[in-house]
């Protein structure tokens, strides 16, 4: 939006907008974390019917030279002007 990054997010409610100097934003590491990875398994990828729609096919990781990877942490905002960030009620007149 006029060459702003836009993010949109289930938490905050339809009509609200937060703006402001995100600089003053900072995700701060919270404690340990993990990154765990895998070439065993499967995934299901939706693929082409040739229908004009799409069915499931598992895959299977190893065969495919593929892995899945997750990572978990903890992690914790922090803003260090509180001023920076506004609020907006897009619904009010």
């Amino acid at each position: 939006m006029w060459g702003v990054p836009v993010v949109v997010l289930d938490s905050i409610p339809a009509g609200t907008a937060i703006v402001g100097d995100f600089s003053a934003v900072t995700v701060k590491d919270r404690g340990n974390y993990t990154i765990t990875w895998t070439d065993r398994g499967t995934v299901t990828e939706l693929v082409d019917d040739g229908a004009g729609g799409t069915t499931e096919q598992d895959i299977d990781l190893f065969s495919h030279n593929l892995i899945q990877v997750r990572a978990e942490g903890r992690y914790g905002i922090e803003i260090s002007r509180p001023t920076a960030l506004r609020k907006i009620d897009l619904t009010a007149e």
